[in-house]
């Protein structure tokens, strides 16, 4: 069997329903009829026959649970094993993967084959593999992954040289909810960056922080202060003939921006992760890490997005801090980059 046999990935429809379709035609063709999705957003149950599940978990945790390096190692999801025997309780939870061998007889394989159009199932015996993603299947809000191979082996090795599509699958729909959650919020008006060279779409849960026209910069703060809890959004830039902005670069104004913002907050190189990024569309540099802050003995997670426009000549740095002792931060980071990621230059 040829490579490129084994590794066509199929993202059919699949149960008669239509093609997927963008986040925002989904929203527009939401089906009320189903109920509201349940359980954690970031908890993923499987359902595997004992011995595809006795293969196939080390890899699908280690793919899914993909630790962030925030002030605890997050971990993007929580990945549990489901009995099929209990499916009536589980087939509305949010996230959910099926393991399936067509040439196997395990109550796994039946249940899925047995509500799948039988033109898909010869279509994966005839190409080896199929991985199947559908929005809102049985419930909304929900994701739901199956995997399919002809014979025990390609199922397996679909798992893991997959790994990467399927992360991407449930990671998406995790950044979906928060934007749905975060960007449905009203927003500040325009007006509160006629003093700057770009604009956010900030939600009006935010308020400012500083105001430093002068000195370049404008920060927002959430603050819940029952929870303990704040988030900052702080946006810098400064002018530059040509495009010198890189990683040192991110790393340098990064830390002196920190230390005048948010009084003398600090990081070390060893306590961040660095790597190329885009934000808004706009290809750049994204820092990831831990801050601390000697002055008050506190600490966090942050992260820093860095871009070049070369039409203003502009280099601009977004800034998300997080301050939750208490709680985790990954899906604060998520929902600060959701907001950085509406910046517009006015040029």
């Amino acid at each position: 069997m040829k490579k490129s046999a084994l590794l066509f990935i199929i993202f059919l429809t699949i149960f008669g329903c239509g093609k997927t379709s963008s986040n925002n035609s989904n929203r527009n063709k939401i089906d009320y009829s189903k109920p509201l999705s349940w359980g954690q957003k970031q908890t993923i149950y499987v359902f595997a026959s004992n011995h595809i599940w006795k293969y196939a978990q080390t890899p699908l945790k280690k793919s899914l649970a993909r630790n962030v390096f925030t002030s605890q190692n997050e971990n993007y999801f929580d990945v549990k094993r489901a009995d099929i025997s209990d499916i009536s309780q589980f087939y509305k939870y949010k996230n959910l993967i099926f393991l399936v061998n067509v040439a196997a007889q395990d109550s796994v394989s039946n249940y899925i084959k047995s509500r799948l159009n039988p033109a898909i199932i010869e279509d994966v015996k005839k190409k080896s593999v199929g991985l199947f993603a559908k929005n809102d299947l049985w419930a909304r809000d929900q994701q739901v992954v199956i995997l399919m191979g002809n014979n025990e082996r390609n199922l397996l090795k679909l798992n893991i040289l997959q790994s990467e599509k399927i992360f991407n699958v449930f990671k998406k729909k995790l950044i979906d909810r928060e934007a749905t959650n975060i960007l449905g919020i009203k927003t500040l008006p325009d007006s509160t960056f006629a003093k700057f060279p770009f604009k956010l779409k900030i939600p009006k849960i935010f308020f400012i922080y500083k105001n430093k026209p002068e000195e370049h910069y404008i920060s927002f703060i959430k603050r819940i202060v029952k929870d303990g809890y704040d988030r900052y959004i702080t946006v810098y830039y400064e002018k530059m003939a040509k495009d010198s902005v890189n990683a040192d670069w991110l790393i340098k104004t990064r830390k002196k921006l920190a230390w005048k913002v948010y009084d003398q907050d600090e990081f070390s190189k060893d306590d961040i992760r660095i790597q190329k990024s885009k934000i808004n569309q706009r290809d750049g540099w994204k820092i990831i890490g831990r801050w601390q802050n000697k002055k008050y003995y506190i600490g966090g997670a942050f992260q820093a997005f860095a871009f070049y426009d070369e039409k203003s000549q502009t280099a601009v740095i977004v800034d998300n801090s997080i301050y939750f002792p208490a709680g985790y931060k990954l899906t604060g980071l998520i929902q600060l980059q959701i907001i950085s990621n509406t910046i517009e230059m006015k040029n």
